[in-house]
This record gives structure tokens, C-alpha cells and sequence, in this order.
């Protein structure tokens, strides 16, 4: 299975007395145990998907103008959102300065081939090569997929063809 999406509670751990942020929120932050509650902060584009999230605090805000001081957060994240997106690399930098020191930034999405002209292709190496110097002397940044294709043979081949990698962006400022 994967363990990936299992792993989120520790990543989210030592960031009981600091707010996160979870961008692209939605109607429920899915992947991040309801035990942090109290310090998580949901940022959506929509106020109907925020009225059923069950964070503590919301806000109706677009990821490209987060309404938030630098350094507010130990933890950030952003799951299946970015490639909704033509300024990731200014929304990334943006995630880097709202993060705290020692906080990590978290960003899943999909690499999708197939993407319908008004979506990004979330491709993580390139975000890495566009991020400048100045942005990656502020932190460590890797990257990979969280589901190999290899680990999906158990799905029908028409399934595969059709299903695109799972990508991730870690960064430890």
C-alpha cells in the first residue's frame, strides 16, 4: 500500500502550538488527521467548499494572493491543487517565505499529460530548475512520486494507461 498518505500525522507532529496552512482546502482537508483541528487554517478560493471544512479558522483567498505575513506557519500544504495554476513557481516561493524556519512545505498533485489547456502540468524538477538561487539558499527541497506506476500493476492495463504519476515537492526551510 502506499505509505505515503499514512505518514502525514508525523510530518504534521511538533506543529501542535504552530498554525498550518492548507491551501486549496476544499470542502474537507482530506489528507490531514482531524486531531490537528485547532491549529489547522483552510484557504480555499470558494466559501461554499470552506463552510463544511472542519478547520478552525478560513479564509476565502486565491493561492496566487494569500492574505498572510511571512514566516506564519511551521507547516504548509497543498494537495491536487497547484496544477490548477499558470504561477507555480511564485505560488511555491510564496509557500517558502509564509513557512516558518524550520517548518516544511508539503505539495502533491498529479503529473497529468493530458492536461486540458487551462491546467499546469505539475512537474516538480522543473519548478526546482525555475525557483532561482536566492529561494534555494533558503531551504532543501526534494522531489519524487509517491506511487510508483510499477506498484499499480494490479490495475487493468487500460486503468494504467489512463492514471498519471503522483508527484511531491518536501521542502525544509
Amino acid at each position: 500500500e502506499n505509505g505515503f498518505f499514512n505518514d502525514i500525522e508525523p510530518i504534521l507532529e511538533g506543529s501542535t502550538q504552530d498554525l498550518i496552512l492548507d491551501v486549496a482546502s476544499g470542502a474537507a482537508p482530506t489528507y490531514i488527521p482531524q486531531c490537528f483541528t485547532q491549529n489547522l487554517v483552510a484557504v480555499d478560493f470558494s466559501d461554499k467548499m470552506l463552510a463544511t471544512n472542519f478547520a478552525r479558522y478560513k479564509f476565502c483567498a486565491n493561492m496566487d494572493a494569500l492574505p498572510f505575513r511571512y514566516d506564519s506557519f511551521s507547516r504548509i500544504t497543498s494537495f491536487f491543487a497547484l496544477r490548477y495554476t499558470n504561477s507555480q513557481v511564485s505560488i511555491i516561493k510564496k509557500f517558502i517565505n509564509l513557512c516558518k524556519p524550520g517548518g516544511k512545505v508539503i505539495i502533491v498533485d498529479y503529473e497529468w499529460s493530458k492536461n486540458p489547456p487551462h491546467i499546469e502540468p505539475f512537474q516538480p524538477q522543473e519548478i526546482i530548475r525555475n525557483l532561482g538561487s536566492d529561494t534555494l539558499s533558503k531551504c532543501r527541497i526534494t522531489s519524487g512520486e509517491i506511487i510508483p506506476r510499477r506498484s499499480m500493476s494490479l490495475m487493468n492495463n487500460e486503468m494504467l494507461q489512463d492514471f498519471p504519476p503522483i508527484l511531491y515537492l518536501w521542502i525544509e526551510k
